[in-house]
């Protein structure tokens, strides 16, 4: 029968075995960056004010997020970078760039910072929430993700006029003597 926890000590003593080995061989252990859910250790990452933001068909808008380092350390050329999917349905904005990636450069201990991306949903797209996938990482650092929802608003059907439906041939236009 295995005890509860046990797990958890071969994970601790293998860490263990590893920042020896490093250590011996002169070489800087590396360090997770993690995107947070709380107050974790790494990288924390929030749509800003927790925002589920909602776009709409054709219009313009800025999604903001907040990146907060929370490693211990200072980290270097940190960039973030928005996953675009590998099929047009991942992806609910216009492809207007081949990445999206933002630099933050240098992030001090602590230190919070803003960014912003600037989409444009697709005409295509209909009313629907979506899971989008956004990749964080710093120098010497293991790459991460988080996933965040956002919405999206159908673009309206126009209705035709009572003048179009009025004006409408069956005859394409031709002269048939039908009055």
């Amino acid at each position: 029968m295995r005890k509860k926890g046990m797990g958890k000590a071969a994970a601790v003593i293998a860490a263990a075995m590893l920042f020896s080995l490093f250590s011996e061989a002169g070489i800087a252990a590396p360090q997770m960056v993690q995107a947070a859910t709380g107050t974790e250790n790494g990288i924390f990452i929030e749509s800003k004010n927790n925002e589920v933001p909602v776009f709409e068909a054709g219009k313009k808008k800025n999604w903001n997020f907040v990146i907060t380092n929370n490693s211990g350390n200072v980290l270097n050329n940190v960039t973030i970078t928005p996953d675009l999917g590998d099929k047009n349905e991942d992806w609910p904005f216009k492809t207007e760039k081949q990445s999206y990636q933002k630099s933050l450069g240098t992030l001090k201990e602590g230190q919070p910072q803003e960014v912003s991306f600037e989409f444009i949903q697709r005409d295509d797209v209909p009313t629907k929430r979506y899971k989008l996938k956004f990749t964080i990482s710093a120098d010497g650092q293991e790459e991460t993700a988080k996933w965040f929802y956002m919405n999206t608003t159908a673009k309206p059907v126009q209705k035709d006029t009572q003048d179009n439906k009025d004006n409408k041939d069956t005859d394409d236009g031709k002269d048939t003597g039908k009055g």
